[in-house]
């Protein structure tokens, strides 16, 4: 009797001190005091969020929400906080014995459209996941600073210098996908999206992204943060979940925790940064605009912040860091013995309201020209218009003839038939009933 009272005893002080898991949806605090937060400097963290352009900010203690402000269930763009969920997938095939971390690109058969010397085919898979492959040949999906950077091919050995590079990040999806059979956006979504319980992440959501220099593309992603909240608590429990270890424990430790240096003061881990933020260890998921998923495991914390990059400009400098110290500042250590939890209720996107059965005119499907962001595909696919535009996929929601609203980025188009050959095929911003519209110009004489 006794020995089944103390596991008992056990037990529950464990649910009271750590709860880890959201179920099917999330819960709330019922008042950041009880979360152990202060009030008022947590206010003050907010205050800050208000006065710069974040597109959502997410903060989890003990596995439900202490504040939640923007749009969490939105899916901004990922950018390179993909790599660290690329992480996930190659400990897992290491774990099933499909490759190990000296396993090198000559093994694999791994090339490129400009063949690798027997020198670079010596970079092994620990080599791509620290990016210190020494392989400077162009990717996709770089940018032109990367570019500008670039060492001179061949001036360095695998192993020998860190250099961020976007060559080794995209063949580890090469590698993942040729090893495993697999296609790394269907397995992640079945492996670990669907049983963590991921609510908003989609088929579409995923994109593979080529350039005519590589054969490689680029894995380019979009998700809500209140879902990068999930994947962050997976890592905080050390890749298990619901009674299932779907990432190895002894793989989230080592790939939190520097493998190599990247610059002064700063460590780079397997497709995760280490950090320190108010003196407490920190891993973190970094994307270009400063999107972070930050995981602090002896807080029990994970904080997500976004940009919204569809519109105004992005993070700049370290304002992404200076609201997360911000909030952890605001930690107290005092947690509520028994927090009073409740359903968590989350600010929804705003969206027009869908006019459904109107006719499809085929003419407005091909390409066009945004003066800015370039070539946008219009596409129909599965029965639905979508937007091809670097670097992501989007539903094109019927608003009315020829208007739609372009989901996820928030804009609204609408197409003008054209027989003017300069604009035929092009995008331009317009101001209508008071927003400014796309308007896409196409023929259904002229093929654009």
């Amino acid at each position: 009797m006794k020995t089944q009272l103390l596991v008992m005893l056990v037990l529950a002080a464990s649910t009271t001190l750590s709860q880890t898991i959201p179920q099917q949806e999330w819960n709330a605090y019922n008042s950041v005091v009880e979360a152990g937060f202060s009030e008022q400097r947590l206010a003050t963290a907010k205050s800050y969020y208000d006065s710069i352009n974040f597109g959502a900010a997410l903060v989890i203690h003990r596995g439900a929400v202490v504040a939640s402000w923007g749009e969490n269930t939105r899916r901004f763009m990922l950018a390179s906080m993909r790599k660290s969920l690329m992480n996930a997938m190659i400990g897992r095939a290491i774990d099933e014995g499909r490759f190990d971390l000296q396993t090198t690109l000559s093994e694999l058969d791994i090339n490129d459209k400009t063949s690798l010397t027997n020198t670079e085919r010596s970079a092994t898979i620990e080599h791509l996941l620290t990016t210190t492959s020494g392989i400077y040949l162009p990717s996709a999906f770089e940018y032109q600073g990367w570019k500008d950077r670039k060492p001179e091919r061949g001036s360095h050995q695998p192993g020998e210098m860190w250099y961020y590079n976007n060559w080794d990040f995209n063949a580890l999806c090469a590698i993942y996908n040729q090893t495993t059979g697999k296609d790394f956006f269907e397995a992640f979504q079945n492996e670990v999206a669907d049983p963590i319980g991921m609510q908003d992440l989609r088929d579409i959501d995923g994109l593979y992204y080529y350039e005519p220099e590589s054969e490689h593309p680029a894995y380019l992603l979009k998700m809500s943060s209140r879902d990068l909240g999930r994947f962050g608590l997976l890592y905080l429990n050390k890749g298990h979940w619901n009674n299932q270890q779907l990432v190895p424990a002894s793989w989230v430790a080592a790939s939190t925790q520097s493998q190599v240096t990247a610059f002064e003061n700063q460590g780079y881990g397997y497709l995760w940064w280490p950090r320190e933020i108010s003196g407490h260890a920190a891993y973190s998921a970094r994307g270009a605009g400063r999107h972070t998923l930050t995981v602090i495991p002896d807080m029990d914390l994970v904080m997500v912040v976004r940009t919204n990059d569809y519109s105004g400009r992005p993070l700049q400098g370290r304002e992404n860091e200076q609201l997360e110290e911000l909030i952890v500042n605001a930690a107290t250590e005092k947690v509520a013995r028994k927090p009073r939890l409740l359903p968590m209720t989350w600010k929804q996107t705003k969206a027009p309201k869908v006019v459904p059965g109107l006719p499809i005119n085929p003419d407005i499907v091909g390409e066009y020209q945004h003066p800015i962001f370039g070539l946008m595909t219009v596409e129909w696919n599965d029965s639905k218009l979508t937007l091809l535009g670097k670097p992501a996929r989007f539903n094109m929601i019927s608003t009315g003839n020829y208007f739609y609203f372009i989901e996820d980025a928030g804009l609204t188009t609408t197409f003008i038939e054209t027989d003017d050959p300069n604009l035929i095929g092009k995008i331009l911003m317009k101001r209508l009933d008071g927003k400014h519209v796309l308007v896409f110009h196409y023929s259904s004489k002229k093929s654009h």
